[in-house]
């Protein structure tokens, strides 16, 4: 039991760290264990209100709130500041492409850490000032955040940064730590996609009005006109659709010619000269898919393959109309990996090579990049994804291509690279290079980190709340949310919310708001002690989480709830505290 005596010198403790005194308090976890103290001492002055009557306890209830106050202000300086993790620019996976942390919106669905799409019910943002923590990952450009930022790594897998890759995968510890934490011996974890759907047939469907021909003497009258076609969704489509992706265009011009309205609407596959083995594959595809022939027009460069027919340009409209806007819809991205793979043929015929020790795949379309990224690990291929600054001119294959912008390459090589040539005939054939740095498990994609570093920083920061979850993806793997600042704010306010309906007379108001803040400020302790983990704080069958069990039968064994254990754990720690 608390006594007064103890109270007492508790309360003067507070006071000469209020004057700036020297005490035992002097470290924040220490501060916390007295925070907590507090807590429990405005509980017990409630209590003892209620059962004495006595007005003296709701007065040092209010002297002791004050205190607690100022002293929570002394870790939460300014709690809002210290939860918003990623600085603007962050590419974050949305559904169905990716976008830039600072313009996702709620409701946006973003990819979490179960590898399935859930909603933003919020986006946090505002100045920073500070250090930022720097991850350099393989396979990918680096990643920026704040210190305290959890992010979900893999750890126990080697001993050394640069050891033990060519052995048998030992079996890693899924963990959260925060970025200050990471070693460069830990692996991030990229989720992989988990939806699949089977589709045989797609049915596409294109309705235009043309008046060109269809006019009387005396006024102009537009004609409507539907046209429907079905695609079979199989390896000869998915390898065209990459053809497509890295060759493809769409003209759209509409102008006047006497008088009458005109609407140029044309397919393009454009390749060099001396792609004919290309050129010949891209006709015997679209033959074998639409029945129609490709007219063949050839420039002083270029061979282009083209096609007028309405229906179809506009079924390959959805896959963007020029290089830069190029992107996969939701319904490629949902196909099972054994159609999915023949995308991959397309895109290195088009736009890639298969060199001697690894293959490469280059587009200037970031949203397709970094789809590209969620779709070859969806298949269990790891690869690398980093941009690349070009300037000026290149050729591929006799064809000139120029290009004043960033782009992204996409690099294969050691198991990825005979994988894809086993499956689709990459003709990859170098047998002396070595298996890949990361590794593939049954939910996650193991990016190894190869270096972290430490950088000032100063300007805005961004956050998302992804509610149930908890989680989102970057293009490099899973973060967290901030919440334990948001834990400290919420357990603050509780107590505000509970001292003000005592105030009013409100006891059962008051004695709720005291619990739930306890509660939470057990979850803070409990997860950064790790006495229990973000996986382990879920809703329980019942509609009310339970924090104490005061119900329970002698010899009756009851499993113990996440709060009912933080309960047992915090009593502990408060009362090795009271002396």
């Amino acid at each position: 039991m608390t006594t007064d005596q103890d109270i007492q010198k508790f309360l003067e403790k507070v006071k000469k760290l209020e004057k700036g005194e020297k005490l035992d308090l002097s470290s924040d976890e220490d501060l916390s264990i007295g925070i907590m103290n507090l807590i429990s001492i405005e509980e017990h002055f409630f209590f003892t209100y209620n059962k004495t009557q006595d007005k003296k306890y709701l007065e040092l209830l209010d002297q002791v709130r004050e205190m607690r106050k100022s002293l929570l202000k002394r870790i939460i300086k300014d709690y809002e500041g210290e939860v918003w993790c990623l600085p603007p620019g962050t590419c974050i996976y949305t559904n169905p492409a990716p976008a830039r942390i600072e313009d996702v919106v709620p409701g946006e669905k973003v990819l979490t850490a179960n590898g399935n799409f859930s909603s933003v019910s919020r986006v946090l943002g505002r100045d920073y000032k500070g250090e930022m923590v720097l991850i350099h990952p393989y396979y990918s450009d680096s990643l920026m955040l704040t210190p305290e930022h959890p992010v979900l790594c893999a750890s126990g897998v080697r001993e050394k940064q640069k050891t033990i890759w060519r052995k048998e995968l030992k079996k890693p510890s899924i963990v959260w730590k925060m970025a200050m934490d990471l070693k460069d011996t830990d692996f991030l974890l990229f989720p992989r996609y988990k939806k699949s759907e089977s589709l045989n047939e797609i049915e596409w469907e294109y309705h235009w009005k043309n008046s060109g021909c269809f006019r009387k003497k005396t006024e102009s009258q537009e004609k409507e006109f539907t046209r429907r076609i079905k695609i079979l969704v199989d390896s000869d489509l998915l390898r065209l659709i990459g053809l497509y992706l890295s060759e493809g265009s769409i003209s759209d011009r509409r102008y006047l010619f006497k008088g009458s309205k005109k609407h140029n609407y044309n397919l393009y596959f454009s390749f060099g000269k001396k792609e004919k083995a290309l050129i010949e594959e891209t006709k015997k595809l679209f033959k074998k898919i639409f029945g129609v022939e490709l007219k063949e027009q050839i420039t002083h460069t270029n061979t282009d393959l083209v096609c007028a027919k309405r229906v179809i340009v506009d079924f390959f409209c959805q896959f963007g109309r020029n290089s830069y806007d190029k992107q996969l819809p939701l319904w490629v991205m949902n196909l099972p990996g054994e159609k999915l793979v023949y995308l991959i043929w397309g895109l290195v015929k088009g736009d890639g090579g298969v060199g001697k020790y690894d293959i490469e795949y280059f587009t200037v379309s970031e949203k397709l990049a970094y789809q590209l990224r969620l779709v070859l690990f969806k298949l269990g291929i790891i690869h690398s994804l980093k941009k690349r600054k070009i300037k000026g001119e290149s050729e591929i294959n006799g064809r000139v291509i120029k290009s004043y912008s960033q782009g992204f390459l996409i690099n294969f090589s050691g198991d990825s690279g005979r994988f894809l040539d086993e499956k689709i005939g990459l003709d990859y054939k170098a047998t002396r290079t070595s298996g890949n740095f990361g590794y593939v498990l049954d939910d996650y994609v193991m990016i190894p980190i190869r270096k972290l570093e430490r950088a000032e920083y100063e300007g805005k920061v961004y956050n998302l709340e992804v509610p149930g979850e908890e989680s989102y993806t970057t293009f490099t793997g899973v973060v967290h949310n901030c919440i334990s600042k948001h834990l400290l704010a919420a357990a603050m306010r509780l107590m505000e919310v509970g001292t003000k309906a005592l105030t009013k007379g409100d006891k059962k108001e008051a004695e709720e708001m005291f619990q739930k803040s306890y509660q939470l400020y057990s979850l803070f302790w409990g997860l950064n002690l790790g006495a229990v983990g973000v996986e382990d704080v879920k809703q329980e069958n019942s509609k009310e989480v339970v924090f104490l069990s005061e119900d329970k039968k002698p010899g009756v064994e009851k499993k113990l709830s996440v709060f009912e254990k933080l309960g047992q754990f915090v009593q502990k720690a408060i009362d090795c505290c009271k002396e």
